[in-house]
């Protein structure tokens, strides 16, 4: 019985039927067996025109007359056909023909192998050996379509038994044993041609649940991939599957960026929870897909604040440049929001930014829930940095100014030394476009 496996389920047919329910995956089955046994038949028509040409040979020198009959029959039309039929398997065109034309191909050599008997009086182990043969080509070398081969082995049968009744004054003993022989050697060739073909199909549906288990656990994989660079750095992710976990690093030079909205317990208050949760969520997209176009690792958001670092978790040389023109991306789209929603008379956002340069260390922390974050006192320089600063603009400090200084496009505004909460008296400087 051969499951027919569908998204529906199961289906079944009767036991002894070769056939799949479900149309499209029969003809995907014959697709794919016509493939793979190209070789096994084309080795078929050649082993089978080389026998064509021994009996022939044979036949011409046992037989007392007929042999201009033989002579056609054989040399005239069997072996060209079969190298016909062979000639075709080489062309792409005909390969939905393939299975009528060793059909076809079968019925003209089991005419043709039975067609002597009926003018000529050979030895009789001829017809036997001769109908035995072309059974087991049937059900076995060439590949064909197991109903197929039970139509040619009914022509077989009933060839052999004209044959066999053809003389007059047949003794019954003989005729009983050459039946027995040859419904024999049917028998068993019949059945392991069915079997033969039910494996290749619980095979082919092996394979296809094998190849569709591979595509979905790698459609999984993909999926946590994704999930895993939604929180963690690719090089980072990538340790962490490879080895099972990701040590820690220092970084010697990495630029940190904090955001923080003015007023937001403020603003939050005349907003609806599903209107307050929707506007955060379309700024931090915004920021997350600025960061991503400057090189910037996102590191984390808290409450209305948003963390990104540049320089990690790959050091390079313009973290500091990276992340102020992140900055000021990011500024200019809350200053646009801004524009829109005072228009509309809804309560809008206003940022402040603070950038600062140092060193860090940065790793994952946590067991179920993984995060990348970063520690040292650049981080705390950099939120005081945007403590420090003033609506709309991005506040940096001495140590990014000197990074930055002379890169191109850039214009800044010393503020002297400003205090910051916890760290004294500070050289600051607003950043902006020239």
């Amino acid at each position: 019985m051969i499951p027919d496996r569908t998204e529906k389920g199961v289906k079944r047919r009767h036991p002894l039927s070769l056939r799949f329910t479900d149309n499209a995956l029969e003809r995907a089955f014959w697709e794919k067996h016509d493939r793979d046994s190209l070789l096994l038949l084309r080795v078929a028509w050649c082993l089978a025109a080389g026998l064509y040409i021994l009996i022939g040979v044979v036949l011409l020198r046992t037989i007392t007359h007929g042999q201009g009959l033989i002579s056609v029959a054989y040399f005239g039309i069997a072996i060209p056909v079969i190298l016909l039929a062979m000639a075709a398997s080489f062309v792409q065109r005909l390969d939905r023909w393939r299975q009528p034309i060793v059909l076809l191909t079968l019925i003209m050599s089991s005419l043709i192998v039975n067609a002597p008997f009926f003018w000529s009086d050979p030895p009789q182990e001829w017809n036997y050996a001769a109908n035995i043969l072309m059974v087991c080509f049937t059900f076995g070398f060439v590949a064909v379509r197991f109903r197929y081969a039970v139509v040619n082995a009914a022509l077989l049968l009933l060839l052999f038994e004209l044959i066999l009744f053809a003389p007059p004054g047949q003794d019954f003993t003989r005729i009983l044993y050459a039946n027995t022989f040859f419904l024999s050697a049917l028998l068993v060739s019949a059945t392991a041609g069915s079997l033969l073909e039910r494996s290749h199909r619980l095979n082919f549906l092996q394979e296809r649940d094998l190849i569709r288990a591979r595509a979905l656990a790698e459609l999984h994989r993909a999926k946590s991939d994704e999930l895993l660079l939604n929180i963690l750095p690719a090089e980072v992710a990538d340790e962490l599957k490879e080895v099972g976990t990701a040590q820690a690093r220092h970084f010697d030079a990495a630029t940190v960026l904090f955001t923080d909205f003015k007023g937001f317990t403020a603003v939050s208050e005349k907003l609806a929870p599903n209107d307050l949760v929707r506007d955060l969520n379309e700024c931090f997209s915004a920021f997350d897909r600025i960061c991503e176009t400057h090189r910037i690792e996102k590191i984390k958001t808290i409450g209305d604040a948003y963390m990104a670092a540049g320089g990690l978790p790959t050091p390079n040389t313009t973290h500091a440049a990276d992340v102020i023109k992140a900055a000021l991306e990011m500024r200019d789209f809350i200053a646009e929001g801004k524009t829109r929603k005072i228009a509309a008379g809804l309560p809008y956002f206003e940022i402040r930014i603070g950038i600062h340069s140092g060193p860090v260390i940065a790793g994952i922390v946590g067991v179920k829930k993984f995060q990348y974050d970063i520690w040292g006192d650049t981080g705390n320089t950099a939120s005081r940095m945007e403590s420090s600063g003033e609506v709309g603009q991005v506040n940096i400090s001495e140590a990014t100014y000197a990074l930055v200084k002379d890169e191109p496009g850039l214009a800044f505004t010393p503020r002297g030394k400003v205090h910051a909460k916890g760290k004294g008296e500070m050289e600051m400087y607003f950043v902006a476009r020239t």
